[in-house]
């Protein structure tokens, strides 16, 4: 899968970012605000709502009216600034949507408006960054994944490049280009990029340096046709990663080649019960802080399924799905890995859940909100 072989340029380097990584542990535990979930709800509005640990309750701390209805959020790596995709577009710009980027203060997690830019395209759908915070990048539903520069003040700049892929093996209007959902390596080498029409993983090389994006010597992996992928997340191991296929109710695995980025299959699992005859659809995937449990959001079961991540191979082996009293169109973890939040659309809620020792999950308390349908805890992986 990796190959593996000693070069001292090669130690040197992984040195190297292991300790900016742990250098930017620690920046990030001292800046970024803590016990706190970002809510888009009815009416587009964000609440910043603090989470009480102890007592196991939320309460909402401010309201920020976004009348650009914003659908996806993303927190700068040091906690500095959220990023939303927007589902309408700025004035000068209506047939696309916008991406809009708010300060966060670092004692109490409010927001205070920086700026806003167009998502150059149409139905942004996610949001990433990359792990410098130079470069912000917008998956558009409509077709497009746009790149957008980010200044040290916060402020979303111009797009530096806008990619279209298409399937050139298909008739052109057979197959059409939904960028669902993008993925930057931790070292920033590579980013993944889930596309929910052409039903692949597009693998691109990234050079920080001149900020350009271009294929990798693998540029794309086909998966199941109609399987509609909408998530991809790397193991914290680094050879592994998941890729949620909606559609199918599954969570496919590959090897990741660390030196070339490209992808090998390796299994797929089911997010649902055996025998289940209702709508198949995961909305959301995370993986625990431990990197031993995965969990999807099947939005047609009305569940989340909790998965194990096996030691020796990291295959993984789905255990149970726990019932939501509503749709769970987004959840989220909290880094300490002792607790989810998830968003019941339709039930106008949202409920929290204890995460066990086994990564097993249990209802603890539900906190009323209109018609949530994005939730975020500051500091989670995404």
């Amino acid at each position: 899968m990796n190959n593996l072989y000693f070069s001292p340029w090669k130690t040197m380097r992984a040195l190297l970012l292991l300790c900016t990584a742990i250098l930017s542990f620690f920046h990030v535990s001292a800046q970024m605000p803590k016990d706190v979930l970002y809510v888009r709800a009815a009416g587009g509005d964000i609440h910043v709502i603090a989470f009480d640990a102890d007592n196991i309750a939320l309460k909402t701390i401010q309201t920020v009216h976004a009348d650009r209805l914003p659908v996806a959020m993303a927190l700068h790596p040091r906690g500095r600034f959220l990023f939303t995709a927007n589902k309408l577009g700025l004035p000068s710009m209506p047939d696309w949507g916008s991406v809009s980027s708010y300060a966060v203060d670092p004692a109490t997690g409010k927001l205070t408006p920086v700026n806003e830019q167009p998502s150059y395209g149409d139905k942004p759908v996610h949001l990433s960054v990359y792990p410098t915070a130079d470069w912000l990048f917008v998956s558009n539903f409509g077709g497009t994944l746009a790149m957008l520069t980010i200044d040290g003040n916060g402020r979303i700049g111009a797009s530096t490049q806008q990619t279209r892929f298409e399937d050139k093996s298909q008739k052109p209007t057979s197959r059409k280009s939904h960028p669902s959902f993008s993925y930057p390596t931790g070292d920033g080498r590579f980013i993944y990029v889930t596309d929910n029409g052409l039903d692949k993983v597009i693998i691109n090389r990234f050079d920080n340096g001149k900020g350009t994006m271009t294929p990798a010597s693998q540029p794309w992996i086909a998966l199941q046709q109609r399987s509609g992928p909408v998530a991809f997340l790397r193991h914290p191991g680094g050879d592994i990663a998941f890729v949620a296929e909606s559609n199918f109710s599954s969570i496919h695995t590959f090897g990741i080649n660390s030196n070339d980025g490209s992808l090998t299959s390796i299994m797929t699992q089911k997010t649902i019960p055996a025998g289940f005859k209702g709508p198949e659809k995961i909305s959301e995937m995370h993986l625990h802080p431990s990197g031993h449990y995965l969990y999807a959001a099947n939005s047609g079961h009305n569940s989340i399924a909790v998965i194990d991540v096996l030691e020796v191979n990291h295959k993984i082996k789905y255990r149970t799905s726990v019932a939501m009293q509503g749709n769970p169109v987004s959840f989220t973890i909290d880094p300490s890995g002792r607790f989810a939040f998830v968003a019941l659309r339709d039930a106008d809620r949202i409920a929290i859940l204890t995460i066990g020792d086994d990564g097993s999950l249990s209802p603890a308390a539900i906190f009323e909100i209109g018609s949530p349908s994005f939730v975020f805890f500051s500091g989670a992986k995404r």
